[in-house]
């Protein structure tokens, strides 16, 4: 628009750029909108079963002495 507001263009040719630049983000739009979806109802299932790999990569470390304290990576404590 800045460049339109500056030179003098052949309308025609500005509006089909333009229309076109219009048509890619709708499309952009469209699939990352569906990303977005599909992460929410990705974070939404509820863990059916244990999975060893998943526990593995939340937990940084394990703490037994007379009660097991387990630190998971973003610092959460639980104590069993």
């Amino acid at each position: 628009m800045a460049k339109n507001a500056r030179t003098a263009q052949n309308r025609e040719e500005y509006q089909k750029r333009y229309s076109g630049l219009v048509e890619r983000y709708e499309k952009v739009k469209s699939k990352y909108d569906s990303i977005v979806v599909a992460i929410e109802e990705k974070q939404a299932e509820p863990i059916a079963e244990f999975d060893a790999g998943m526990w593995g990569s939340m937990v940084e470390y394990i703490t037994v002495d007379k009660n097991m304290t387990v630190t998971f990576k973003d610092g959460t404590e639980v104590q069993a």
